[in-house]
C-alpha cells in the first residue's frame, strides 16, 4: 500500500478575513456577470457594525473586509474564493495527490473541502511543503491566514 498523508487546512476567521477586492476579482475570473458583481459590491461596501456589551452600544465601525455575516450567499462566496486555491493545487505537477479507484477508473485527488475546512492529500512530506507554499501565496492574495495551531 502506498504512503498517503492528509494535510488539514483551517483558515482563521475565514469569512471575516476575505479581501473583498480579491473576491470580486475571483467572481469576474469565474465569469460572473458584471451586474452581479456590482450588486454584491453594493451589499458589502460601506457596511458598518456596532457592538452591544452590558447594555451599551459601541460607536459604529466600518467593516472593510470579509463576507457579511448572516448573508445566505456567504458560504457560496467563500467556496468561490477557495476554488482559486483548489485549482492552483490541482494544476501543480509537483503535487501528485493520491489515487482512488472509482467506477470510471483511477482518479487523482489532491484537495477537497467542506465549508471552510480543506484537506490536501499527498504522498510525501515534500508535497506538504509545496502545498504550504501554494497556500501561503493564496493567503497573501486572498487576505486569509492559516490557523497554524491546527496544522
Amino acid at each position: 500500500m502506498a504512503k498517503a498523508l492528509a494535510l488539514l487546512l483551517d483558515f482563521c476567521k475565514a469569512y471575516d478575513s476575505v479581501d473583498r477586492a480579491f473576491l470580486y476579482d475571483v467572481l469576474r475570473w469565474l465569469g460572473c456577470p458584471v451586474e452581479y458583481v456590482s450588486a454584491l459590491q453594493a451589499l458589502h461596501d460601506g457596511t458598518q457594525v456596532r457592538f452591544l456589551a452590558n447594555g451599551y452600544h459601541s460607536r459604529w465601525v466600518k467593516v472593510t473586509c470579509g463576507i457579511r455575516q448572516g448573508c445566505p450567499l456567504a458560504p457560496l462566496l467563500f467556496l468561490f474564493v477557495l476554488e482559486t486555491l483548489y485549482r492552483r493545487i490541482d494544476a501543480d505537477s509537483r503535487v501528485q495527490g493520491i489515487l482512488l479507484k472509482s467506477e470510471a477508473g483511477m482518479v487523482q485527488l489532491k484537495i477537497g473541502g467542506y465549508a471552510d475546512d480543506s484537506a490536501s492529500y499527498v504522498r510525501s512530506e515534500r508535497e506538504v511543503g509545496f502545498i504550504l507554499n501554494i497556500t501561503g501565496e493564496f493567503a497573501l492574495a486572498s487576505g486569509l491566514r492559516l490557523n497554524e495551531g491546527k496544522l
